[in-house]
């Protein structure tokens, strides 16, 4: 393919992306992230801190729009994004055209914040256990890279309420709180994600509070939960099971997720889970992700649509994300992720929309990677996903 032509599949790629996204710019950075000509520091996480998943991506606000953007420092393909950055805008270099960026004025250097990921959009990520059993067994998620349990500890209450009182004296919000957790050897994640999430409520009544398990860590008896835990955050990843297989193989059957979903919706709690939109696509029919979506609506659970990304240290092995590949690649890889996506999009958009909306917790409701508040009709600005401005 000769310049001319990438220039062509690429504004045709542009206009396609901006008839299924209100924002474009969110899947094309997720997906693509960008080259960073600066030091590639986020000043919300000076210290690089981890979650189980994709976490050292920048904060920034591209033409209005609030993304967590990964680089070259944080996600290997990258390394060949057509779009740059330069501290002040991204520019596209098959197109050249450019985004204003709007960076966050803060920086947490010196604040000494070691358990908590502020975010622009006033959601906060806690890790409360920062390592899982399932690196102990040999069957860790291929996108994870927290680690094992050895000599890993939980985190005291008192310190998650120490770092968001924190984040607030810096001058950023604090409205939702997402703890996240891998699995603890006994199993007994919960406890310690309910004891954060009481002394968080003590802290602030209006903080709404979610949480990120697998459906074994969700208890039996969920009534002491009730106004504690708002949100749950059941990450079915991927619709196949055979797909789930490899990716998360210690992760259970889809009918596990379905049966939580159900039993946390009746009880009366919001329900989200992710759907990994890109990884093992080989694995996964449409109409078999269609199908999940169509049963996790019907029992109250809210799909949130992830571009999936390899992070450094990860061992995603499909064939997009397990070797090298060029810009072309990448670029033929996106047109087939945007003609799955928008057909989604197409059949169950406007209900995802409406009920990501009513959410008051949840990576749906903090909206960095999230691309639910970016489907067409959205808008990020027409009430139904409010984010504060940059401080």
């Amino acid at each position: 393919m000769d310049v001319t032509q990438l220039k062509e599949k690429w504004a045709e790629l542009r206009e396609r992306t901006s008839s299924t996204f209100d924002k474009p710019e969110k899947p094309l950075l997720l997906f693509f992230g960008m080259r960073d000509r600066t030091d590639g520091v986020d000043p919300l996480n000076p210290s690089g801190l981890k979650r189980a998943g994709f976490s050292g991506a920048r904060n920034m606000r591209v033409n209005g729009t609030n993304i967590r953007v990964p680089s070259q420092y944080n996600m290997p393909k990258a390394e060949t994004s057509p779009f740059i950055f330069d501290g002040k805008r991204i520019m596209d270099g098959i197109s050249g055209e450019s985004w204003k960026v709007e960076l966050p004025s803060v920086d947490l250097k010196n604040a000494g914040i070691e358990c908590a990921l502020p975010t622009l959009s006033g959601a906060v990520g806690i890790m409360v256990f920062p390592g899982c059993a399932n690196f102990d067994l040999g069957k860790s998620c291929q996108f994870c890279i927290a680690g094992g349990t050895d000599g890993k500890v939980p985190i005291k209450p008192v310190e998650a309420v120490a770092a968001l009182q924190k984040i607030r004296d810096y001058g950023l919000p604090v409205a939702s709180v997402s703890l996240n957790t891998g699995q603890m050897p006994l199993g007994n994640e919960m406890d310690y994600v309910l004891s954060c999430a009481e002394a968080i409520k003590r802290w602030d009544a209006d903080v709404k509070i979610s949480t990120e398990v697998w459906p074994y860590s969700v208890p039996s008896d969920l009534r002491p939960l009730k106004g504690k835990i708002d949100c749950f955050q059941v990450n079915i990843e991927l619709a196949s099971d055979a797909a789930r297989k490899i990716l998360c193989p210690a992760k259970p059957d889809a009918e596990a997720y379905f049966s939580v979903f159900e039993r946390l919706a009746t009880a009366g709690f919001e329900v989200t889970s992710v759907l990994q939109t890109n990884f093992y696509i080989e694995e996964e029919p449409l109409d078999v992700v269609a199908k999940a979506i169509r049963r996790m609506l019907s029992l109250g659970a809210v799909p949130e649509f992830l571009i999936s990304r390899e992070v450094k240290g990860a061992n995603v092995a499909d064939k997009f994300f397990g070797r090298k590949t060029t810009l072309q690649e990448n670029i033929n890889q996106y047109a087939g992720w945007l003609e799955r996506i928008a057909a989604l999009v197409s059949e169950f958009g406007q209900e995802i929309l409406e009920r990501s909306g009513k959410l008051c917790a949840s990576c749906v409701k903090c909206g960095m990677c999230s691309l639910n508040a970016s489907i067409k009709g959205a808008g990020e600005g027409d009430g139904l996903f409010k984010n504060p401005p940059c401080e």
